[in-house]
């Protein structure tokens, strides 16, 4: 083979390499474009009020509920929070407080949270079937795990209480009796305090305005808090064929790689099957106002079951 014919044969292979590298990475961009989100022109939820206004006490009301979880060792910080609610709020409004507990509550308790609350106050026990390990689940290795989340300083992550609180807070408590009448709840929990006046009806606005589901925050998360919750839910979505939205998109974090290299880093943690993450943004639910009728409903059972099945709520700290 003659010098000229090796140097095509040089440029042939170049140009081959190129073109292939190319495609990867073009591939590679279209992948990342895919989940690009453009920004809204304007604000797609306004706010329901923009400034003070004098509380419509005589307005209609929702079948809504306040609920708190509390202990009866709380006393002191449940009764401020409750105090703090009835300065902000509930003093216009009423509504109802549901008190639940995992054991009996103290008389001390509840006589002085029933003065603090202007609202009808009811003090009900968690049933031991909504509170507490599944049947399938080996309560040894549970607890050798929460050890072993405490020791790389997960908060709360030790206490089994916690994680059952966890669980019960993300697909149980729904369905305890004392709120099967209510449609609404706002939660409330036992050491808050508010730092706004509350002039108008959230209850009312959200219906009003047809939404479902309302939170205080959205922060990062520790990516070792719940190592596996991305995949599980990605196989959900994936197997239910529901479409990504656009909110869906802002929390995944796409990976750069090409087609192959991104099916090796789906053995990653924290990576779905296509190998893309989560970027860790998760909403706090300590203020959620919320239909309850959306929790009770089949698609957020099926749901609920699925990440109750795979052992998150207590291998990992899913929920709060």
């Amino acid at each position: 083979m003659g010098w000229a014919s090796r140097l095509l044969s040089s440029r042939q292979r170049l140009l081959t390499l190129w073109t292939v590298l190319t495609l990867f990475a073009l591939e590679s961009l279209i992948h990342i474009n895919s989940f690009k989100v453009s920004r809204p022109s304007k604000a797609l939820d306004t706010p329901f009020h923009t400034r003070c206004q004098e509380p419509n006490t005589a307005g209609p009301r929702e079948n809504a509920v306040i609920v708190m979880l509390a202990r009866n060792s709380e006393l002191e910080t449940a009764t401020r929070s409750v105090a703090s609610l009835e300065r902000h709020f509930n003093r216009w409004y009423h509504y109802p407080i549901v008190f639940l507990n995992d054991v009996g509550w103290d008389q001390a308790f509840i006589d002085a949270v029933t003065e603090a609350s202007s609202g009808q106050a009811s003090f009900e026990v968690i049933p031991k079937d909504l509170w507490g390990y599944p049947e399938w689940i080996n309560q040894g290795q549970a607890r050798s795990s929460m050890a072993q989340q405490e020791s790389r300083g997960l908060l709360y992550s030790g206490l089994e209480s916690y994680h059952h609180m966890c669980r019960f807070n993300s697909g149980k408590f729904y369905d305890h009796p004392a709120l099967q009448k209510y449609k609404w709840y706002w939660r409330v929990d036992s050491d808050v305090e508010f730092t706004c006046m509350m002039t108008y009806d959230p209850f009312v606005a959200m219906a009003r305005n047809g939404k479902k589901y309302g939170y205080a925050m959205a922060l990062w998360e520790r990516g070792d808090t719940a190592p596996t919750l991305f995949r599980t839910v990605s196989k959900y979505k994936q197997l239910r064929r529901i479409q990504s939205t656009s909110l869906y998109k802002t929390m995944i974090e796409p990976s750069w790689g090409p087609f192959l290299l991104r099916r090796a880093m789906s053995w990653l943690q924290g990576r779905n099957a296509e190998g893309d993450g989560w970027n860790y943004c998760h909403f706090w639910s300590n203020f959620e106002v919320a239909d309850m009728d959306f929790f009770r409903g089949r698609e957020y059972r099926d749901y609920f079951d699925t990440l109750d099945r795979s052992g998150g709520f207590y291998f990992e700290r899913v929920g709060a």
